[in-house]
């Protein structure tokens, strides 16, 4: 049964006439959490299809794949015989499939196999069966694209201390200031927000424990500002208050109010989208199911994830930039090199920080290690009410929704393969004002 367990410790003080300071810690820890899992990943591991896929790269004949594509013919390629065209070289040759053996993408050539029906007459499976080799050799339930389990499996912890400073009414200013300090953990994969997972497929089936990290809505810093002032003129105030009447009328019942607000952005991490050991079912078609991590193989720059404003477009990395990854060791095969695609992430001085990992590994990195770009915003209000009488009066205001003007970036791209790596292709929060008027009777 999940349970959810809070702590919170709060002391408060008056620090004088109307002004009050509180400082509060608040803790959280969810323990068997409601999350899926995905039992229709592909296994690469015990199956010898890891094995197979690096000896076939290596421009080599790998046995498991000529009984899989004995007798069978590749469209394009020919028909396999184990002699003059094996399996391997059919595979290396075949379009389809030569894209992976070149960037690792070891898990997706194995879905390809469970699920293909371009090979094999047009049935699913052929492959697997054509090798006398169970249906279910790849995905524990092949008749299935996904299957998943529901269950306790996850945990989360979550801290925050908080600094409020509040204003209570007194010649016309009120005011609050809040300022937190928090970090939330836990196992969940791609988004919480709730305290559940709502993606099933992990990084490592075998090491679901590689999922903690930092959750989606984690915002480590975060301020938070209101205030509103009557401006002190007209009658019964500190200025203009023996000004004719007229004067008075005009200057009198004015109020002025802020609400500033910034915070860190979300949590992001590097991201390879070679599928080198985990895939769900249809996950070629799929690329947002994707959460494989690069590795890091350097040290990464100081400050080096800030937007920053180019000419013509605005990049989260500055100091970081891609370029073609060297080629693997293909044996001399020549259709290979030509559909190696992976990208490395370099500094300035051309060291290499990122790469893809390795054919059945998976990143070293966390999904979450940095925080995406900042959140600003800062609104305002001016408004007059006008006496009408003795008991009506109107009110006129008018607002205005980010007032600076203040872009909010989208996430960066972070997938160190994509040629767009780094960049913020979009924003939001264009300033916005309003006028409205009110009649109190």
């Amino acid at each position: 049964m999940p349970y959810v367990q809070n702590f919170n410790l709060s002391i408060q003080r008056e620090l004088a006439k109307n002004l009050t300071v509180d400082v509060s810690y608040s803790g959280t820890k969810g323990t068997k959490l409601w999350s899926p899992i995905q039992l229709n990943e592909v296994n690469i591991l015990e199956t010898g299809i890891l094995q197979a896929f690096n000896t076939t790269r290596a421009g080599s004949n790998a046995d498991l794949f000529n009984r899989m594509l004995n007798g069978f013919n590749v469209p394009g390629v020919g028909t396999v015989n184990g002699t003059t065209l094996t399996g391997s070289e059919a595979l290396r040759r075949f379009t389809t499939t030569n894209v992976f053996l070149a960037n690792g993408d070891v898990a997706n050539l194995a879905n390809f196999i469970n699920t293909t029906t371009a090979i094999g007459g047009g049935t699913r499976g052929a492959m697997l069966t054509n090798a006398g080799l169970p249906q279910n050799y790849i995905t524990v339930n092949p008749q299935f694209g996904s299957l998943v389990l529901h269950g306790n499996n996850d945990n989360s912890t979550y801290h925050s201390f908080v600094t409020q400073v509040r204003k209570r009414l007194s010649h016309g200013v009120s005011g609050e200031f809040a300022y937190s300090l928090s970090k939330s953990l836990g196992t969940t994969a791609i988004p919480a927000g709730v305290g559940t997972d709502t993606t099933s497929t992990t990084r490592d089936p075998r090491n679901r424990a590689l999922q903690k990290g930092l959750e989606t809505f984690d915002r480590r810093h975060t301020f938070n500002t209101f205030g509103a002032w009557d401006l002190p003129f007209g009658a019964n105030h500190r200025l203009l208050s023996q000004a004719p009447s007229i004067v008075q009328r005009l200057v009198e019942g004015w109020q002025v109010s802020g609400i500033f607000n910034w915070s860190t952005g979300g949590p992001l991490g590097f991201m390879s989208n070679i599928r080198t050991l985990s895939c769900a079912s249809g996950c070629a078609n799929n690329p947002a199911s994707n959460i494989n991590t690069a590795d890091l193989v350097g040290s990464l720059p100081k400050d080096y994830a800030k937007a920053t404003v180019r000419d013509g477009f605005v990049e989260f990395f500055p100091g970081l930039k891609t370029q073609r990854a060297s080629l693997p060791n293909f044996g001399g095969d020549t259709n290979l090199p030509g559909r190696f695609t992976n990208q490395v992430v370099v500094d300035g001085s051309g060291n290499i920080i990122l790469q893809n990992p390795r054919p059945g590994t998976t990143g070293n990195t966390s999904q979450r290690v940095f925080a995406g770009p900042t959140n600003l915003r800062f609104d305002a209000a001016l408004g007059k009410r006008i006496r009408i009488g003795e008991s009506k009066s109107f009110t006129i205001r008018a607002d205005a929704v980010n007032v600076l003007n203040h872009p909010v970036w989208a996430d960066p791209n972070t997938d160190i393969n994509s040629n767009i790596f780094g960049r913020i292709t979009s924003a939001t929060g264009s300033r916005t004002v309003t006028i409205n008027a009110r009649v109190d009777f």
